[in-house]
């Protein structure tokens, strides 16, 4: 009507988790599969998964990481972990961007 583009927020980090890891899963291996789930279901999507992508910054990521450390979470588990997210976090913008378009 009065041409003003209704805006979007940008998903959730558990929406945009969700559709990285059905976007990637065809190519990869079933181990690494299962630990993205893992590390998705269980650990990130319970600590920021809520929470839009927009409002994730260092603070929650680094409570997280503190709070798994606490956990006796390895490190290379933690840096998998935050791989899976930041890919997950990253895919998801993009796809914003390319819609926005």
């Amino acid at each position: 009507m009065n041409k003003i583009e209704r805006r979007t927020l940008p998903p959730s980090f558990e929406t945009a988790a969700d559709s990285w890891l059905e976007h990637v899963k065809p190519h990869l291996a079933e181990r690494t599969k299962d630990i993205y789930d893992v590390a998705l279901r269980c650990h990130l999507k319970a600590a920021v998964g809520r929470l839009l992508l927009c409002d994730i910054d260092s603070r929650e990521i680094a409570a997280y990481q503190s709070k798994r450390k606490v956990e006796h979470a390895s490190v290379r588990t933690l840096n998998k972990q935050g791989a899976s997210g930041a890919q997950a976090g990253a895919q998801a913008l993009s796809h914003i961007r390319m819609v926005a378009k």
